[in-house]
């Protein structure tokens, strides 16, 4: 499966989010990922540079319990 198949897959946006630390392994799902500090937040503007097509997305960067920086997309 592609993951192109499954961002489009309605049955996807009922599973449970979560982000990893890479450093710890700890994991945090969106509401202990909301709770973290919010180290820096990268405007769509700035997020485009890297993209291949239009797109409107907010990137977080979250400090993990252990100190090591978590990004994910917000």
């Amino acid at each position: 499966m592609s993951a192109a198949s499954v961002a489009c897959d309605p049955a996807a946006a009922t599973t449970v989010w979560s982000k990893g630390c890479g450093r710890c392994r700890s994991s945090y799902e969106r509401k202990a990922w909301t709770a973290l500090p919010l180290a820096l937040s990268l405007p769509p503007t700035s997020v485009q540079a890297y993209l291949s097509v239009p797109a409107s997305l907010t990137v977080e960067v979250r400090r993990c319990g252990c100190g090591a920086m978590i990004a994910a997309l917000g």
